[in-house]
Parts: structure tokens; C-alpha cells; sequence
């Protein structure tokens, strides 16, 4: 037992281990600004994307810039033109029991524009996403157009 006077040092409990500098090895002076407005900016532009949308911002750190494609657009229509352009179908390797195609002759079914209907059906059934280029979530414009005209309009357009 120890006497009432003297007071017993707690333990030192070991710290973690140094591991080296994370970022710096020499203190930043006041002058070393070379990389500071950059990565303000960047750091700013990610906390509001956060703030906004949590999942694009979590994408964005994770997955870098996006990659665009490096094909010449040339190239690529003439491939396409290749691959679907109007070659004639080669009806004899078909089977006899299938027959020959049928020629289509009229095709308004599928060129016919979008109802109203149609697209409340199709919506009342997605999720809450942003399909295009603009970020629109489905939820916004099923709140500001009820009647789907502006989203006709998109749909019919492109």
C-alpha cells in the first residue's frame, strides 16, 4: 500500500507507431501556396457535390475523371454502316420449317409517338433515377409535370 501523501503516476500506455510524414517532410512556409488554390477548389467542388448528391460525389473520388472515347467519329460511323447498314438478309440458311421473313410494309406502330398513358406506365415503374446527360431524376419531373407533356416532348426529340 502506498502512503497517503504520495500520488502514483499512471502507466504510459504506448502510442501508435510513427510511421513516417504523411504528406510533408518540411513545414509548409508562407510563400509555398503551389498547390494550395487547386486543391481548395477541388475540395470545395467535391463537399458541394456531397452536400447535393452523395452517391455521384462517392463516384467521382472513386472512379476519376470520366474516359471519353478516343475513336474517331469517322471511324465509327463507317463501321456502324457496315455492321447495320441496308445489307439484303441472307434468307438460305434458314430453316424451310421457319419460312421466309415477312416484308414489312407498314411501320407506324413503330414510329408512332408516345402517349401520355404510356409513359405514366412505364414511369410508375422506375426507379428513381437520372437516365440522360441532364441529371433529371424521374421523381422531378413525375413532381413538376404531371401530365408528362415536357417528357413526351424529351422522349419524342431524341
Amino acid at each position: 500500500m502506498t502512503p497517503p501523501d504520495t500520488v502514483q503516476k499512471p502507466t504510459p500506455v504506448p502510442g501508435p507507431v510513427n510511421q513516417g510524414p504523411a504528406v510533408r517532410t518540411t513545414p509548409a512556409t508562407e510563400g509555398d501556396v503551389s498547390q494550395a488554390p487547386a486543391n481548395r477548389t477541388a475540395a470545395s467542388k467535391i463537399q458541394k457535390l456531397y452536400r447535393t448528391n452523395r452517391l455521384k460525389a462517392l463516384r467521382e473520388v472513386l472512379d476519376g475523371p470520366p474516359s471519353y472515347c478516343t475513336i474517331p467519329s469517322e471511324c465509327l460511323h463507317s463501321y456502324f454502316l457496315r455492321v447495320f447498314g441496308g445489307m439484303p438478309r441472307n434468307d438460305a440458311q434458314r430453316p424451310e420449317c421457319l419460312g421466309p421473313l415477312p416484308h414489312v410494309t407498314t411501320t407506324d406502330n413503330l414510329e408512332a409517338d408516345f402517349t401520355p398513358k404510356e409513359v405514366a406506365a412505364r414511369l410508375s415503374r422506375t426507379k428513381n433515377t437520372a437516365p440522360g446527360k441532364d441529371g433529371i431524376p424521374y421523381s422531378l419531373l413525375r413532381k413538376r409535370d404531371p401530365g408528362y407533356q415536357l417528357l413526351l416532348v424529351r422522349e419524342t426529340s431524341f
